[in-house]
């Protein structure tokens, strides 16, 4: 009855969008390039496909691809001959993936997840198995999957609360399906939890950890220095790195900006179209900002305006502060800025981030606060204590200790899978 009603809701919308996708498809064609909506809509040439028994990998958006791509490394490092597929949802991934994956690996769109497009799909590629990333739950993919004789896998395996309770008022149809996972690799406990109560056998569960803290240990240390100077930044200014900030988190750091005017801010906010937004917020407090596309200058707050940035700019901060987190939008990774033996100051909202979050508190490499008052006065007692002890530089090691120690994830996750997968021939 689920799959029935699953399918004609489908159906129905795909029908409401119809004139959409063909105008999505006729605006590609004219600018000669049909390729997304074509392959969105399940039509696909064969040399946009893998050979038949390829491990197919799907992930939706930037984060998830982010996610993925140890695996497919990984996998490509044990197997090099064995046909890889990769599909994603979103054209921001689909970038990624073309950019990042080995140039042998088959990368597409995912189509809509309609049961004939599905099906025909599943009979060109035929994998061995489907690995989905963190929250893809496409009910047709996975059952016509398994119904074709692939193993399904659930990797990074990722159930917000939200996402969670929302999966559980319609448990009496999803799973049935849920059962039919071989393995989920959880990235926490509480994660995994929430995948046994949907119906998955806790005996399937495993808790892994997180894929994405493979990619941050392959990063090539940036010059500190060099980033110091281009922003007009001397070697002994205090730094405080703020990064993916949110909508009201801005204005909950203008106290801590206020409290010290010899500390250098650098600001990235999460989505560059609400920089004009932050800026007229710190013009109406009368403080000095620039950006960091301009020339630089001694303004004590510089603007993050450039995607791709942000990793490498934690590398200049004596202390940084991860965003998504003062207010509630469940926080982003905090071992981007451990990762370069930075310590981490973050907020109490850090539902997507709880295993770095406890990480970090438990081994002295990061410190939360609750609201503006609390980030004020932290800030306020690093800077004073920054020229007197050694505290940022011994919490900064502590921190690139705790995400050396949850390494080597996908080798782990990848070695289980093949031992499991029987039927591949090497």
């Amino acid at each position: 009855m689920f799959f029935l009603i699953y399918n004609i809701l489908l159906t129905i919308a795909y029908l409401i969008a119809t004139p959409y996708f063909i105008y999505r498809l006729i605006s590609d064609l004219w600018t000669g390039d049909a390729r997304e909506w074509r392959q969105r809509l399940g039509v696909f040439h064969s040399d946009e496909l893998p050979r038949p028994g390829a491990i197919w990998i799907h992930a939706a958006s930037m984060g998830e691809v982010s996610a993925a791509l140890p695996l497919v490394h990984e996998l490509r490092r044990q197997y090099p001959e064995y046909p890889l597929y990769f599909t994603t949802m979103t054209r921001s991934g689909q970038r990624r993936a073309r950019e990042s994956a080995p140039q042998e690996v088959a990368v597409s769109f995912l189509p809509f997840d309609l049961f004939y497009s599905m099906q025909l799909l599943l009979k060109k590629v035929r994998p061995t198995a489907l690995l989905l990333v963190e929250t893809e739950l496409w009910f047709n993919l996975m059952r016509l999957a398994k119904n074709s004789g692939a193993a399904l896998y659930m990797v990074n395996g990722r159930l917000s609360e939200k996402s969670f309770a929302q999966y559980r008022r319609i448990r009496w149809g999803i799973e049935p399906t849920l059962r039919r996972i071989d393995h989920v690799f959880a990235q926490t406990e509480e994660y995994g939890r929430r995948f046994s109560d949907l119906g998955v056998p806790e005996e399937r569960v495993t808790i892994s950890g997180n894929t994405k803290n493979d990619n941050l240990l392959r990063l090539i240390p940036p010059n500190p220095g060099h980033i110091r100077k281009n922003l007009g930044i001397g070697d002994e200014e205090f730094v405080i790195v703020v990064g993916s900030s949110r909508p009201g988190e801005e204005e909950m750091l203008i106290p801590a900006i206020q409290e010290a005017a010899a500390i250098r801010w650098i600001i990235a906010p999460r989505h560059l179209n609400r920089m004009k937004e932050v800026e007229n917020l710190l013009d109406h407090f009368g403080l000095n900002r620039s950006r960091y596309t301009e020339t630089p200058s001694r303004s004590q707050i510089i603007l993050v305006d450039l995607m791709g940035q942000l990793t490498n700019l934690y590398a200049i901060a004596q202390v940084a502060f991860v965003g998504g987190t003062l207010t509630d939008f469940g926080g982003h990774n905090l071992f981007e800025p451990a990762v370069w033996s930075k310590p981490v100051i973050f907020g109490q909202f850090t539902g997507n981030c709880q295993e770095q979050a406890d990480a970090l508190l438990s081994c002295g490499g990061g410190w939360q606060v609750t609201d503006q008052e609390g980030l004020r006065k932290l800030t306020s007692q690093l800077y004073r204590s920054f020229t007197k002890t050694d505290e940022l530089k011994i919490a900064g090691k502590h921190a690139r200790q705790a995400v050396e120690r949850r390494a080597r994830v996908s080798q782990n996750i990848v070695d289980q899978i093949l031992l499991e997968l029987q039927t591949i021939k090497i």
